[in-house]
């Protein structure tokens, strides 16, 4: 799939990022993150959708979403041309405001709901704050403390994963966020074909609620037939004539662009032990190098073909 899909029907949930065009920062003050919230509640109140996390950073945001009515490209499209009128006014900005296309994974609540929440609300840490309770545009305060919370926002599902009572909860969720063993969870490492943060099993029970206009992507996806490039990918690569590093990476490259391999079986295929951010990095420096580089931009451009 050239294209990561954009799967949507009645009751689906999806973790959605945006970015700041060429990652520039889209919050430069404490009234653009209001601005922001405004025109999120305003939206998502509007098309019904429902919010069970959220973080906002300063040059992109995390949304964990719910949406009843199948309509988040139409929210999402509203959202973000408001907010781009908004900063372009404001700052005197020409140009793009976000990246021309935000991210939405399909997510299997019922697997993944509180390691992505987690995940999500840990995004300032290390970074901002120590504690992510002092990030104040992050909905995790409205998750540990007794205060007003945004309309769209529903935080009872997930704290009804930890447990039943209130204080109970909080307190797991919290032992939670500070989980030393999970602390190296990342979403990217479980997205199936680009598009689904969930396993095959997830796709079968969810194949009668996709709209028709899914089927042909979705087959594929059931049926992994994208994995068959492996042994012609190996092959091709192995025939290459440069160091270990750069070979291994383009495999890593191949494997992202041809198959529906996520990061944790590229690693268990590879036999590395990678982290998300590094394969992130070795395919961001592969690129960078391509572009200085005749016979490595040539290699990529075969791969495409593969």
């Amino acid at each position: 799939m050239a294209r990561a899909l954009r799967i949507e029907y009645p009751g689906a949930f999806h973790h959605v990022i945006s970015r700041g065009y060429q990652k520039m920062n889209i919050f430069l003050d404490a009234a653009d993150f209001m601005r922001f919230e405004a025109d999120l509640q305003e939206v998502f109140y509007s098309h019904s959708l429902i919010i069970h996390a959220k973080c906002l950073m300063s040059n992109h945001f995390h949304l964990f979403t719910e949406t009843p009515f199948a309509n988040l490209q139409k929210a999402m499209h509203k959202l973000l041309s408001r907010y781009s009128a908004y900063f372009k006014s404001k700052y005197k900005h020409r140009g793009k405001v976000f990246e021309q296309r935000y991210k939405a994974f399909l997510v299997d609540s019922e697997l993944y709901a509180l390691d992505l929440v987690r995940y999500i609300h840990r995004n300032p840490m290390g970074v901002l704050v120590d504690d992510p309770l002092s990030w104040h545009y992050s909905s995790y305060k409205n998750y540990q403390l007794d205060c007003a919370k945004p309309i769209y926002l529903e935080t009872q599902m997930v704290l009804e994963r930890f447990d039943r009572d209130i204080n109970k909860a909080r307190k797991k969720m919290k032992d939670h966020m500070y989980r030393n063993q999970s602390s190296s969870w990342f979403p990217e490492d479980f997205i199936l074909g680009k598009a689904i943060l969930g396993n095959k099993e997830f796709l079968d029970r969810i194949k009668d609620k996709l709209p028709s206009k899914y089927n042909a992507e979705f087959t594929g996806l059931m049926q992994l037939k994208s994995e068959l490039k492996i042994p012609s990918i190996k092959k091709f690569v192995s025939g290459i004539n440069v160091d270990m590093c750069t070979k291994v990476n383009l495999l890593i490259y191949a494997f992202h662009k041809k198959t529906s391999l996520n990061n944790l079986e590229i690693n268990k295929l590879l036999g590395l032990n990678l982290r998300s951010s590094s394969i992130t990095s070795r395919l961001f420096n592969l690129k960078e190098k391509s572009k200085k580089d005749m016979k490595l931009a040539k290699y990529l451009i075969d791969i495409e073909q593969l």
